[in-house]
């Protein structure tokens, strides 16, 4: 089993976040798919590593991987009721295309849950560019659960999803967090 390290992102691992979210979006691009295509994620991520929200999973000091959560619920796409139940919500997930088929992506999640799960957090959410099927069946393939196709004039996403947070057996994830603050925004 391959080891991993999953630590909080530091100002200083702005690149290499960058790194992995724009080699991404260079390939949603070339899949014609326009995720990703309506603003510059650096200011957002700039404030987001700020913040504690954004982290890095590094195989051998190289970070392959990377994830956003934080507790706040974004109100155009969730109700009422799931705003007050205890979640992480989900953006920003990229792996590094070098690492592509390995995965990744499943493995993140199932990070993540097992994360939630140690701090009380009952869900995982998260929203997907309605026109990107692609992405929402590969979601449903790793055992998240649609629950609604949201369209907000002006936005983009919508197709939400979520995941219960539950223990999850040893993924080969060492987790480093610089600080034990819950992300929130």
């Amino acid at each position: 089993m391959t080891s991993y390290v999953m630590r909080r992102a530091a100002a200083e691992d702005l690149p290499a976040v960058m790194s992995l979210l724009d080699a991404r979006t260079q390939w949603l691009r070339a899949r014609d798919t326009d995720q990703w295509s309506t603003r510059a994620f650096q200011p957002v991520m700039e404030g987001a590593i700020e913040r504690g929200e954004t982290w890095l999973l590094c195989e051998d000091g190289q970070a392959v991987a990377t994830l956003t959560m934080n507790t706040t619920a974004d109100p155009d796409f969730w109700t009422h009721d799931e705003q007050t139940t205890p979640a992480f919500y989900l953006s920003k997930l990229a792996t590094s295309l070098d690492h592509k088929g390995r995965g990744l992506g499943a493995l993140l999640i199932d990070w993540a849950a097992g994360y939630a799960c140690e701090h009380g957090i009952l869900w995982l959410r998260w929203d997907v560019w309605r026109t990107n099927v692609e992405l929402q069946n590969y979601y449903r393939s790793i055992g998240a659960t649609p629950l609604r196709v949201v369209n907000i004039p002006g936005r983009y996403s919508g197709a939400l999803f979520e995941l219960s947070a539950t223990p999850r057996a040893d993924l080969g994830i060492t987790t480093i967090a610089h600080t034990e603050q819950l992300p929130q925004t």
